[in-house]
């Protein structure tokens, strides 16, 4: 099994969000990727949102892209 680094995960879920909003299948194929692995990788990622506010997320979000 492949493992990638945190910067190659950060790279590849910030096409998911704004201004690219690939969906997760589009950055699969073009990353060479297995879907599940993305939405693995996704899914802490995901959690550590839930727990901001919106405007903590904004400012989070500005500052990945």
């Amino acid at each position: 099994m492949a493992r990638y680094s945190s910067e190659r995960k950060e790279a590849v879920l910030k096409k998911l969000l704004p201004p690219h909003n690939m969906t997760v299948m589009e950055v699969a194929r073009s990353e060479g990727i297995a879907y599940q692995t993305l939405y693995h990788c996704k899914r802490p990622a995901n959690y550590a949102l839930s727990s901001l506010t919106c405007q903590g997320k904004r400012l989070l979000r500005s500052h990945l892209r």
